[in-house]
C-alpha cells in the first residue's frame, strides 16, 4: 500500500530517472499511473525491495 512516503520517494526518483517532464500523476490500486510530457503513459511502484520500479514503454 502507498503511503507518502513511499509517493514522495517514487516520485522523486522519477524526476531524476525517467529524463521527461511528467504531465500527469494519478495514483490508483497501490500504483501511480503516469503520462510523461511525449505521450508515453505507465506507472510507478515500489517494489518488494523497497527500490523504486517504472514501467514504460520504449521511446518508438
Amino acid at each position: 500500500m502507498l503511503n507518502t512516503t513511499n509517493i514522495s520517494a517514487l516520485l522523486r526518483w522519477a524526476m531524476e530517472n525517467i529524463g521527461y517532464p511528467i504531465d500527469e500523476i494519478n495514483a490508483l490500486d497501490g500504483t501511480i499511473h503516469i503520462r510523461l510530457s511525449d505521450g508515453r503513459t505507465g506507472f510507478l511502484y515500489m517494489g518488494e525491495d523497497g527500490c523504486p520500479r517504472a514501467v514504460l514503454p520504449a521511446i518508438a
